[in-house]
């Protein structure tokens, strides 16, 4: 079976390709959302605290959640589908084969974690590494100058009071003490105790790690910090966060809002446009109030009010925005698919299909839903810029989830913590992020629209 291109040569999707891909800010722009789509995707594998692997295990996966194992098998079932395409035998089916497949394999992602818990442990791998290894060299310092008991206790009991951030290692010095309270100093119950530390720390010296070892959400001492200002490479926020860690993380807030919700913006505008816009008449008005009166809710001012309305357990979930900003937001997108539709269906090739006895869905399908396709795309790509936006205000505000990064949460931050230090990169770094992806939907609809329309 040998290779054939994604698009068939000389058909509407490759010539509009050849126009998007002569510009270079649009095929940069491209390039940039499916990096951000990687980092939304693989953020765990990027900034995390859990090693991917060790001792035969992956503690970070045992953690995942069911937002990480649908970032995952989406990430999987866009790759896979990309390579079934690419390595097609021409049949006229294999398009639905490769959605279906997607399909399949987010849902069977999403099946095998429906009733799974995340594993939720206190093991701090980063900071039980450090204190292991300090731990060692004291061992090795009482080996080396034979130290009696009473120093023993001295050296351990201070080194408990410096350091103590790991509940394991402050475990293992407490039994040390009582080993050496017992006469046992001088026996092979200490040397066990002893050999279990070096044995830990070879395991977890050995770990696989994500790239950025600092969890989003797990608070640290070293507050407010610059970046390259200690082990933070981004700088730290006012909990002693790691910047970076947040950023990535928060990719997959945005992202998550954005696109599920412009997914749901395109089937409710798919759905009510084409019934207004086909049938006419009484369908066509009814659905034209509808719309109009959606269009008249005050969204910000229901969304800040909302929080009050629903269970605590449904506004911590990301998908509480998704819904709401879907339900909210998809007149626009139906108003745009009644005119595109009212306007198809006077041309005379669509007059004939309806004509010759085509079913409705059957001139829907063919003919009416092809056309009016392009622009549709290009309003989705402005819709989802601005949805990002949004998510970004409403999490400013203190809406949205609760246990999950995101760049609004982080510009609020950074302008509470401008009161106690040298704080700005708590709101250029969110900031950027939230320009460069609005950016980005911006171009790529722009580019789109473009190539789709050339004399414009």
């Amino acid at each position: 079976m040998s290779p054939r291109p994604l698009l068939r040569p000389g058909s509407l999707a490759s010539r509009i390709w050849l126009r998007y891909s002569d510009n270079l800010p649009a095929v940069l722009s491209l390039v940039l959302l499916l990096g951000l789509f990687l980092i939304a995707a693989f953020a765990p594998f990027l900034s995390q605290d859990r090693p991917i692997y060790m001792d035969g295990s992956s503690p970070l996966l045992a953690s995942f959640s069911n937002l990480d194992w649908f970032w995952l098998g989406l990430a999987t079932s866009s790759i896979v589908a990309a390579i079934t395409w690419h390595l097609r035998a021409g049949k006229s089916n294999c398009a639905v084969l490769v959605v279906g497949f997607a399909t399949l394999t987010m849902a069977l992602f999403l099946l095998i974690t429906a009733n799974s818990h995340p594993v939720h442990e206190r093991r701090r791998y980063r900071v039980e590494e450090e204190e292991r290894a300090q731990l060692a060299q004291l061992d090795q310092e009482i080996r080396n100058r034979n130290l009696g008991p009473k120093r023993a206790v001295e050296l351990e009991r201070s080194f408990v009071e410096d350091s103590g951030q790991s509940q394991i290692v402050a475990l293992e010095v407490f039994e040390r003490l009582a080993f050496i309270e017992q006469g046992k100093f001088e026996t092979g119950a200490y040397e066990e105790l002893v050999n279990h530390n070096e044995s830990e720390l070879t395991s977890l010296q050995n770990a696989i790690y994500p790239i950025n070892r600092f969890d989003p959400n797990l608070p640290g001492f070293l507050i407010l910090r610059g970046p390259y200002q200690g082990p933070h490479t981004w700088g730290s926020d006012g909990q002693g966060r790691d910047v970076l860690a947040r950023l990535i993380h928060g990719t997959r807030t945005a992202l998550t809002v954005a696109l599920c919700a412009t997914l749901l913006i395109a089937i409710l505008g798919l759905v009510f446009g084409l019934c207004s816009g086909y049938f006419g008449g009484i369908v066509d008005r009814s659905l034209t109030r509808l719309t109009e009166l959606v269009l008249c809710l005050p969204v910000l001012a229901i969304m800040v009010a909302a929080p009050a309305w629903f269970p605590r357990e449904w506004r911590r979930s990301p998908f509480f925005l998704v819904a709401f900003l879907g339900l909210t937001l998809w007149p626009q997108a139906a108003r745009l698919v009644r005119g595109e539709v009212r306007r198809c269906r006077q041309l005379d090739y669509v007059r004939s299909a309806i004509a010759l006895g085509l079913k409705n869905h059957q001139v829907l399908r063919r003919h009416i839903v092809p056309s009016i396709m392009p622009p549709f795309l290009v309003s989705l790509g402005l819709t989802a810029g601005n949805i990002v936006l949004l998510e970004a205000s409403l999490s400013f505000l203190g809406i949205g989830p609760a246990n999950q990064p995101s760049w609004g949460g982080m510009l609020a931050e950074a302008r509470g913590a401008a009161l106690l230090g040298e704080s700005w990169h708590l709101a250029v770094f969110p900031g950027l992020a939230v320009v460069l992806c609005m950016l980005v939907f911006n171009v790529l609809s722009q580019s789109l629209e473009r190539a789709i329309n050339p004399r414009r």
